[in-house]
């Protein structure tokens, strides 16, 4: 059966103003349940600093000369399928439970949305970073569908 890949670089610059959204939208939502702005920016700070360090502290850098070419008979996404392959299962889940813990928890509500907010600002750098080696290389990092077990290839662009 043929891989369906997504492209990397693509999802991850579509699904950026999709986690900003969702997560201003679920810190809107706790600040008028009571949290105070204060702490609504302290979530995005603590989300954004989190996300910055997990991706500096990394050991699994993605060097396009280490991943396997992709196989003959792929199938290549559209742009808005790598968009929505980006948002799985982190983005969803997310929103999922930070929308739902508007009913019970404001603290973890913006949590859940200051780390949205926080994946879209260190997603949009990581995003502009690999496109730029992408252009470099002229070479394109693509994922397949799996979730569990996500494959990694490079295509020629």
């Amino acid at each position: 059966m043929a891989p369906r890949l997504a492209a990397v670089s693509t999802g991850a610059l579509l699904v950026t103003p999709v986690r900003a959204a969702i997560g201003a939208a679920i810190l809107g939502g706790a600040v008028a349940e009571g949290l105070s702005p204060a702490s609504a920016a302290i979530a995005i700070g603590a989300g954004a600093t989190l996300f910055v360090f997990a991706a500096a502290s990394s050991r699994r850098r993605v060097l396009l000369d280490d991943l396997a070419p992709a196989p003959a008979d792929a199938e290549y996404c559209t742009w808005w399928q790598s968009g929505l392959r980006a948002a799985l299962p982190s983005t969803v889940v997310l929103a999922v439970l930070g929308t739902a813990s508007l009913a019970f928890s404001r603290g973890t509500s913006a949590v859940c949305g200051g780390l949205l907010v926080g994946m879209a600002i260190t997603g949009f750098g990581l995003g502009l970073l690999l496109l730029a080696s992408e252009r470099r290389e002229r070479r394109r990092l693509y994922v397949d569908w799996s979730i569990l077990q996500p494959h990694r290839f490079v295509a020629p662009r």
